[in-house]
């Protein structure tokens, strides 16, 4: 049951394995089982990484089928969970191989998009990176490889599960650049150090063990499409991060520069396969409602764009408001901004239909919230506007779908949890009024997260002195997060520009 959860949902995101050739692995295993034949261990390593996606943050017809407790699902992911991750600890045990390679990448998945750019997360991507490079995959299409195919039979689905998995790690690591992330600016897969071709354009069921069978058009939904045109994004996002000067301080990159590279992702979304495209006619709607999933990888795709599109004009969004050579910037980001929360509330399950929902993605929240936060600073700015209004709601609107993230069973709920104190503690610091300045803070000066964190929890209110938060901060941000974005949006006009850039700048997702 859980397999069959994961091959219609998660499999759907992730888009690595080969389904019939997974699910007889899983079928062998057990029939060892049944004789006593201890299992392989990648494959039991791959099993339980695939039990632990899929038991992670369940839909509700999976729930109601089963009937457990909130207690039982969680206690359910995490068994799954630390039976695949003992294999990780062990990783000297497992050979390398496409099996344990495929578990490896589904744990990362599962770990990033659980508790965001964690620790953990760098770890599992750095076995991975370690794992594909002691197996080759990088030379995997160079002519030297090709050639010994040629002259040898090979298992023609382990080469596409490995190319499949390969640029999901590339992919992962190259959008992780121009995001807003922890590890922005800085990518670890070169492209002049690898020769893997893209993904075939081929359903599972026409990938044999000896060959293909013809390839279908890009307009033809599969299951490499969208891992396929997600790749092509992040090599977007690769090229922007090269065509940057130097980070090197004071040096910038021109205006011009930002407004080419704003040409490249409007171009991106244009040139997106006609599935993928957001205006759809009722006999497209039609056409694909037998696979739900696509909807949701159409709305997944516009909201990567235009959260870089808000990144990427992010630096010069204030001084639009005073610099009429920077108002399409403040535009842009205004208007992604607005995109970015409406394809985040329309990717709720009961619209999508597909079991996959916003609380299962860290990442997602992550861009939601810069999002309002954009939408916060400028109805602050401007609340005479005539959408003022709209655009206050949409902040507070935001509030609900984040709320839901914390009633998951995986760790989603604990980082959203800790880092809207972070952030309630940012607000705290700023104070409401010129007249109650921050005690220990120049006036004017605002504290942003990256700044507490450098200092340490004892310079934060709220905190004890051993890190240790107390009754009175918890207790007013965990009961209502109405109020906290309220709070948030009565503060806001009290800021001037300069923290207003230290806020915006302080939406890492390491923080948010």
């Amino acid at each position: 049951m859980l397999f069959n959860n994961f091959t219609a949902t998660m499999h759907h995101a992730i888009g690595i394995l080969h389904i019939p050739s997974t699910r007889q692995l899983m079928g062998e295993a057990y029939r060892g089982l049944s004789t006593g034949k201890p299992p392989d261990l990648s494959v039991t390593m791959l099993l339980f990484a695939v039990f632990a996606v899929s038991a992670a943050s369940p839909p509700p017809a999976l729930l109601r089928s089963l009937e457990p407790s909130p207690e039982q699902a969680t206690q359910a992911y995490q068994g799954y969970l630390r039976t695949a991750r003992s294999f990780v600890e062990n990783i000297e045990a497992v050979s390398a191989s496409t099996t344990a390679l495929a578990a490896l990448t589904l744990l990362a998945y599962l770990a990033t998009n659980g508790s965001g750019h964690g620790l953990g997360g760098h770890l599992l991507r750095s076995q991975c990176y370690w794992m594909a490079h002691t197996m080759e995959i990088h030379r995997l299409d160079g002519s030297q490889r090709r050639a010994e195919r040629k002259a040898n039979e090979c298992n023609v689905i382990e080469l596409e599960v490995q190319r499949r998995i390969w640029w999901n790690l590339v992919a992962a690591d190259w959008l992780s650049v121009f995001s807003g992330s922890t590890p922005e600016d800085a990518y670890l897969y070169h492209p002049s150090h690898m020769c893997v071709d893209l993904p075939s354009q081929l359903d599972d069921m026409d990938i044999t063990a000896t060959g293909y069978r013809h390839p279908k058009p890009m307009s033809e939904p599969i299951a490499s499409t969208f891992l396929i045109a997600r790749a092509k994004l992040a090599s977007n996002c690769r090229e922007v991060v090269d065509s940057m000067p130097s980070i090197a301080p004071g040096v910038e990159p021109s205006y011009d520069t930002i407004l080419a590279l704003d040409a490249r992702f409007y171009n991106c979304l244009a040139e997106l396969p006609p599935i993928f495209q957001l205006n759809q006619d009722e006999a497209a709607q039609h056409r694909w409602a037998r696979k739900p999933y696509i909807r949701w990888q159409r709305i997944t795709m516009h909201l990567s764009v235009h959260t870089r599109l808000c990144r990427l004009h992010r630096p010069y969004y204030l001084k639009g408001m005073a610099d009429p050579k920077y108002q399409y910037s403040r535009d842009v980001c205004v208007i992604s901004a607005q995109v970015v929360l409406d394809l985040w509330h329309s990717m709720d399950e009961k619209k999508t239909n597909v079991g996959l929902t916003p609380d299962q993605f860290w990442v997602v929240a992550q861009h939601a919230f810069s999002a309002a936060l954009t939408l916060a600073t400028d109805v602050s700015f401007d609340a005479s506007a005539p959408d003022a209004a709209e655009r206050k709601a949409k902040v507070l609107a935001a509030h609900d779908i984040l709320e839901r993230s914390t009633d998951g069973s995986c760790g989603f709920r604990e980082t959203i949890e800790k880092n809207l104190c972070t952030f309630m503690a940012t607000l705290n610091w700023q104070g409401p009024s010129a007249n109650n300045p921050t005690p220990g803070a120049p006036s004017g000066v605002i504290r942003t997260p990256s700044d507490m964190n450098a200092s340490g929890p004892a310079d934060i209110p709220g905190l004890t002195g051993d890190g240790e938060e107390s009754a009175e901060m918890i207790a007013p941000w965990n009961e209502d997060w109405v109020k906290l974005w309220s709070e948030f949006l009565t503060v806001a006009p009290d800021l001037d520009f300069s923290q207003w850039d230290q806020i915006l700048e302080g939406t890492d997702p390491h923080v948010f």
